[in-house]
Parts: structure tokens; C-alpha cells; sequence
């Protein structure tokens, strides 16, 4: 029976005992600049080439990472991510939302923010304290790895206790926070130029820094070489040629290593080498999940487990999908295509436009709980007028965009192929699939655009057409009194949490 890692939580099957700075971790470089929806903004970015990831955070997340190269500025009167001086990304609150989204959903992770920012800027340090502060709870902040303002090397995963954020910036000023720490005390991140250089040159480089490296601190290795300006080629282009040179340089020091940076972490030739970082580690539980031969076919009854844990999604006792740890006949869902066919296997869908109730792989969920809905013409659909939750209530004959769901995984870009029992997908809702002709529209604008960048890259141009980021997926939340419920959320796959479809 084949076997899948478990990348979005690796590390709650890590040995605690383990030291922070003995672990293997995946970065990815330039965080915060991936394409954003809003497509002049978008336009100019990739006009000067400053683009390092295909997604956001979670999908970075999704995919492995753990450690964020993030830069921030004051830009149009709030605090926005950016690449140089003029090139701005989602503001810092959106990215922090995204992170702690994706701690509130998987508890055993731990998530290293490194942050840099204008030291001249006499009020900006207090302002991003202040947005931190706002979005993530200040006990989940770790302050054991801090040793008299230095880095404690002997600090290991245990000692962190339930603290799961580690925060190091530009300042060495704590702004009163203990656990705020002064990025040049906490990690040796060593470039010199890598723009200027040809791969084989930066990782001799990064050869000779890692031998040097005297474990007083993190160490990351920046295996890396895309520039700002790049009128030949695009850094996608750039990333995707150096790809074997660079991910063959991790592969050969992963035992010396320590936190290993890279470009365009989602793209499909960085999953192998993601993979060989998550395993290089010390576990102390299986980080693989089994998945098996067994197609998944329409009118099959499934559970849909959330990825890494004991939870299952469930109708309520008031219809609403909420999550139990004690599956029963309220987890059980009939899927049925879209039109009520009998037949044929069930795909991951091929529609990456989300515009469509009729491409492959577009179902609708029937409740299996004849005792709660004996009628199995009954589907689960989105309730608008109470946050998008899901919930059972409507007639198949009613059934248009709200109640039809596609499945997609996350660590493919194709998203084609038939699903499996054991299969990892996340599950996105139709919701406003007939009424978003203008987004639609201005998507499509911005795809033309960058046919015409003479220096975009066919490679990139190809990657940023099929990108997920429109998409309205499926989101396990948790309501103000901690009940959890699950969500048609929006934008996309910022948002999307992973599940295992499992034969009920």
C-alpha cells in the first residue's frame, strides 16, 4: 500500500527532544511575493520580476515550510509585504491571518517568522508589534530559545512547551516583548550577491559558510539566485534552470544542514527535494499516512478526515458541518456527480477556473445518516446568510452553485487523475461560480498581460495561469465559544485545509 508524507504537520511527529538547531526545516525565500488578485499590482511586480513564490501562505505552509523570510513597509497608510522598495504584496495582516489560520488548524506545528524592515523608521517597529499582537496570541510565542538576548543552541522542540511561534526581527530592541528577538542573534543567513553569481558558484559558497558554521545559532542556507530585475528571464525561469544544481546541493548536505531556503517552494520540482528535508529529521511517530488502490467512484459513501488528526467532518445536531473525533453515520456522505450520474470514477476536478458546475470531479455530498435525513435527495450546501457555513438542508432539484464541491491536491498543479481512498485533497465550493463574470474578467486580463512580458518566461506564465488562487474553498474554523464548524472561505487556497477521504 503506497504511503504519502504528511507536509502539512511533519512536525507534530517530530522527537521533542530533538535540538531546534540539529532539526531539518524547509524556508522558502522572499515569502510574502507571490501573485496577489489584484492585478494591476500584480502587473507591475512581475514587470521587474520581483515574484519568488507561486502561492501564499498557507500553501507555502501546506507544502512543508516553516520558516519565513518576511519584509515589511509602510505603504498607502498601512503595513504591506514587499520585495525591495517599491514592489508590495498582501498587507501584513492578511499574511498573519493566513499563519495563524493555519496554527489554529494544526496545533503541532511551529512557525518561525523572521522579520525585516526599515530600522530608520522610528515608528514602524511599534506598529508591526502591534499588529503581531493583534493576531496571534502572545502565550503561543515562544521565549525559550532566548538565552540572556542570544540564542540558546541547546534548546529543543520539548523546551518550547505549547509556544509555537518563533519571532526574530531587524531591531536589537525588544519593544518590551521577551519574546521579540534581534534576527542577527538568532540566525546566520549568509549571500554575498547570489544574483551576480551562476549556481555552481553559490553553492560552493554555500559549502564553505556551512562548514564554518559554529552552531551558536540557526543556520540558513539560501540556495537561491533570483534577482529583482530580470529583462531576460523571469525569476520563475531563473529558479526553475537552477532547480538541479541547487536542490542537488540540499540533497548532499542534509545532515549538516539546518534550515534550507528556496525559491518557488510550491512549484512541482521543489516537492521532492521538500520531501527529503521533512524526512532527513528525527521522528518520533510515523509522518506518513497510508493511501490505497481503491478507487473512489460516484455514489460511493466517504468520510473526509482533516488531514494529521482524529477529527471528522460531521453534521450537527442543527445540520450544520462541524467536526467529531467519534465517527459515526453523521460523517457518512453519498458523493453524487453534479447531474445525478451513476457512474464512472470520481477524479480530482480539472477545473481550475472554478467557473463551472459541470467539469470533472465536481460532486454534491448526500447525508448517509437515514435516521437524521432519511431523505437522500437532501445535499449539503453553503447557509450565506450565516458566514458560509456548510450545512444540510436542500433539495437535489434546488441544487445549483452553493451545493456542488470539487476536490483538488494541493501539492499538484494539474490536479488530474482519479482520487483513492487514503487521496489528500482539498475541497473547494462553486459559490458565486455563475455570478463572478468580472472577476473573471479581470483575471484573464492580467493572463494576457503577461503573454506579452517579453522576459516573463513561458514556464512561469504556464504556472501563474494555473494558479489556485481564485478558488473559494472548504475551511475548518472554530466559532467565539470554541465550537468547530467548517466553511466555505474566501480568497482560495490562503484558506484551505487538507482532508483524507476514507471509505465510511
Amino acid at each position: 500500500m503506497p504511503s504519502l508524507l504528511d507536509r502539512e504537520n511533519w512536525m507534530s511527529h517530530l522527537n521533542l527532544d530533538t535540538r531546534i538547531i540539529d532539526t531539518k526545516i524547509p524556508a522558502s525565500h522572499d515569502s510574502s511575493c507571490y501573485p496577489t488578485t489584484n492585478v494591476f499590482q500584480d502587473f507591475a511586480n512581475q514587470w521587474v520580476g520581483a515574484v519568488t513564490q507561486l502561492e501564499g501562505y498557507t500553501a507555502q505552509l501546506n507544502t512543508g515550510v516553516r520558516y519565513f523570510d518576511m519584509r515589511i513597509a509602510r505603504h498607502n497608510g498601512d503595513l504591506y509585504m514587499h520585495h525591495n522598495t517599491d514592489w508590495f504584496f498582501e498587507t501584513f495582516d492578511q499574511v498573519l491571518s493566513q499563519i495563524r489560520a493555519f496554527s489554529d488548524a494544526h496545533p503541532g506545528e511551529y512557525i518561525f517568522l523572521d522579520l525585516d524592515f526599515d530600522t530608520n523608521d522610528a515608528s514602524l517597529s511599534g506598529e508591526i508589534l502591534t499588529k503581531i499582537t493583534n493576531h496571534l496570541d502572545e502565550s503561543r510565542i515562544s521565549t525559550a530559545h532566548v538565552n540572556g538576548g542570544l540564542f540558546n543552541p541547546n534548546v529543543t522542540w520539548r523546551d518550547l512547551g505549547q509556544a509555537r511561534f518563533l519571532i526574530a526581527w531587524s531591531l536589537n530592541n525588544w519593544g518590551g516583548k521577551t519574546w521579540m528577538m534581534y534576527n542577527e542573534y538568532f540566525r546566520y543567513s549568509p549571500y554575498d550577491d547570489f544574483d551576480k553569481h551562476d549556481p555552481n558558484w553559490i553553492t560552493n559558497y554555500l559549502t564553505n559558510q556551512l562548514a564554518a558554521w559554529d552552531k551558536s545559532r540557526l543556520m540558513v542556507s539560501q540556495a537561491i539566485n533570483t534577482p529583482l530585475l530580470s529583462f531576460v528571464t523571469h525569476p520563475g525561469e531563473l529558479d526553475a534552470n537552477a532547480q538541479a544544481t541547487l536542490n542537488y546541493w540540499a540533497y548532499t548536505h542534509l545532515q549538516s544542514a539546518n534550515i534550507i531556503m528556496r525559491d518557488f517552494v510550491n512549484a512541482g520540482y521543489n516537492s521532492s527535494i521538500i520531501n527529503a528535508i521533512i524526512s532527513a529529521n528525527h521522528f518520533s511517530s510515523d509522518p506518513y499516512y497510508a493511501v490505497s488502490d481503491t478507487m473512489v467512484r460516484q455514489q460511493d459513501t466517504v468520510r473526509f478526515r482533516v488531514l494529521g488528526t482524529d477529527k471528522y467532518m460531521s453534521l450537527g445536531g442543527d445540520g450544520k458541518m462541524t467536526l467529531t473525533t467519534n465517527p459515526d453515520q453523521t460523517c457518512n456522505f453519498m458523493l453524487r456527480d453534479h447531474d445525478y450520474s451513476p457512474n464512472g470514477n470520481l477524479p480530482y476536478s480539472g477545473n481550475l477556473d472554478a467557473d463551472t458546475t459541470d467539469c470533472q470531479g465536481n460532486f454534491r455530498m448526500v447525508s448517509s445518516a437515514p435516521t437524521l435525513f432519511p431523505n437522500d435527495t437532501t445535499v449539503i450546501s453553503i447557509k450565506r446568510d450565516e458566514n458560509n457555513a456548510l450545512y444540510n438542508g436542500i433539495s437535489w432539484s434546488d441544487s445549483a452553485d452553493y451545493e456542488t464541491f470539487t476536490s483538488f491536491d494541493p501539492d499538484k498543479i494539474n490536479n488530474d487523475g482519479p482520487l483513492y481512498y487514503g487521496s489528500r485533497v482539498i475541497l473547494r465550493n462553486m459559490i458565486g461560480s455563475a455570478d463572478n463574470f468580472w472577476q473573471k474578467v479581470v483575471h484573464e486580463m492580467g493572463s494576457v498581460l503577461l503573454q506579452w512580458i517579453p522576459f516573463a518566461g513561458s514556464a512561469f506564465n504556464t504556472a501563474m495561469q494555473d494558479s489556485q488562487r481564485n478558488h473559494i474553498f472548504v475551511l475548518v474554523t472554530y466559532d467565539g465559544g470554541g465550537t468547530p464548524y467548517v466553511y466555505a472561505a474566501s480568497p482560495g487556497p490562503d484558506y484551505a485545509t487538507s482532508f483524507i477521504i476514507e471509505q465510511a
